[in-house]
């Protein structure tokens, strides 16, 4: 390789991941921080649907969901919105929609990207429900009861981690 092509790929680099770190970032301030917001509507929309409780991924007791399935699915989301988008390039690049890559980009890995974070997040709300302490009233008993509080971060290693990971794993 001469020394621009390795410059172009260091830029390229570079810039593919600090458009992934805006995106992280965006993620936390945009919708872990706004998880209340984030539950409420997902608890409605899943009532809406009327889905059977073994489908849903939001539980109807606190905390709901954690904040790092909810981080970990947004980013999923975004990582399978990105490659939607570039399968609708390759489909009007190549003017047909029965393209390899169109069809692989812009369905097959989007799809299977959602069913997995959807697993994901079924099997998460069923160990959390397995590990919350029994409830009193609309609360949790009190410490004195032999109760605690049940920390909706619990696990969350948070926004540092995810963009470590985007600068060192991918």
């Amino acid at each position: 390789m001469t020394e621009c092509e390795c410059l172009g790929e260091l830029a390229a680099q570079c810039i593919f991941r600090t458009f992934l770190t805006v995106i992280v970032v965006i993620i936390d301030k945009q919708i872990v921080q706004r998880r209340d917001v984030v539950i409420r509507r997902g608890r409605q929309l899943q009532n809406l649907l009327r889905l059977p409780e073994w489908m849903r991924v939001f539980s109807e007791t606190d905390p709901g969901m954690l904040d790092k399935d909810i981080r970990t699915s947004a980013e999923c989301l975004a990582a399978s919105s990105l490659s939607a988008g570039l399968g609708v390039t390759a489909a009007l690049a190549k003017g047909t929609l029965w393209d390899f890559w169109a069809l692989s980009l812009g369905v097959a890995i989007p799809v299977c990207i959602n069913i997995v974070v959807w697993l994901m997040l079924i099997h998460s709300k069923r160990r959390q429900s397995r590990a919350q302490p029994l409830l009193i009233g609309n609360g949790y008993r009190s410490k004195e009861q032999g109760g605690r509080h049940y920390d909706h971060s619990a696990g969350d290693l948070g926004v540092d981690e995810s963009i470590r990971a985007v600068w060192f794993c991918v």
